[in-house]
């Protein structure tokens, strides 16, 4: 069920706010990831996703969020997944008074000395305070973890 459809069949007594429920906002992250990961032109690849979201997240907040868990997820696709078949991801939203926290981590190949030059990760850097976490420490452990936190 899209967003919209869910909003144009809610009943005409109800009000509706601002502030997104959190069941709005976690199916809109939700489709926005599947988009992502289903728009990607490679044959076969399959992504196990978990989602998860606490807290609130400010209505003029989640633009920002949007914009980039859309980044985050397409570069570990893109990059962590590269020449791969399958793959897990997992995003995390956490909203608390004034700062929402993003955390989007792979089990993908891990990211490399020049991926903090990338044009996308500097827009994350522009939005809050962003690191990228190489877990590659041995042959057991690979992929990435990106994280971004947006303060007010």
């Amino acid at each position: 069920m899209s967003i919209v459809q869910t909003i144009a069949s809610a009943p005409s007594s109800a009000s509706i706010t601002e502030q997104p429920s959190d069941e709005l906002f976690e199916e809109r992250l939700r489709q926005t990831i599947v988009r992502i990961i289903s728009g990607e032109r490679r044959t076969g690849l399959v992504v196990g996703l978990r989602l998860t979201t606490t807290g609130q997240c400010p209505a003029d907040r989640v633009p920002a969020v949007i914009c980039a868990i859309r980044e985050l997820v397409w570069n570990a696709v893109e990059h962590g997944f590269y020449q791969r078949s399958c793959g897990q991801l997992s995003v995390a939203v956490h909203s608390a008074t004034g700062k929402t926290l993003i955390e989007v981590e792979d089990d993908g190949w891990g990211t490399d000395a020049e991926a903090a030059d990338r044009n996308g990760l500097k827009t994350l850097r522009a939005l809050g305070a962003f690191s990228l976490v190489n877990r590659r420490q041995n042959s057991r452990t690979t992929g990435a973890v990106a994280r971004l936190l947006i303060s007010e």
